[in-house]
């Protein structure tokens, strides 16, 4: 995974990091990826980008198929969404 790029702090990123409900509930608007990232460990999966927008999938610890997609717009948080995280 590529470090995120608007800070000098370094931080590692786990490849396999999952959300949990936790992380989820911790994650606030105006946030950026890389506040993000470190609660979670890892950036997620790129699942869109284009016009200032990225759109972020990260698998989650729950239910089957429990996910969280985030959505920056100029680099901070704008929108999340879940499914079935504990």
């Amino acid at each position: 995974m590529t470090q995120p790029t608007d800070t000098s702090d370094w931080i590692p990123v786990d490849d396999n990091a999952k959300m949990t409900m936790a992380d989820f509930l911790s994650i606030k608007e105006g946030m950026r990826l890389y506040d993000v990232v470190k609660i979670v460990g890892g950036t997620g999966e790129l699942l869109s980008e284009g016009y200032g927008t990225q759109v972020y999938s990260y698998e989650g610890i729950g239910d089957l198929g429990a996910n969280a997609i985030i959505t920056y717009t100029d680099g901070k948080v704008v929108s999340k969404a879940q499914y079935g995280l504990q």
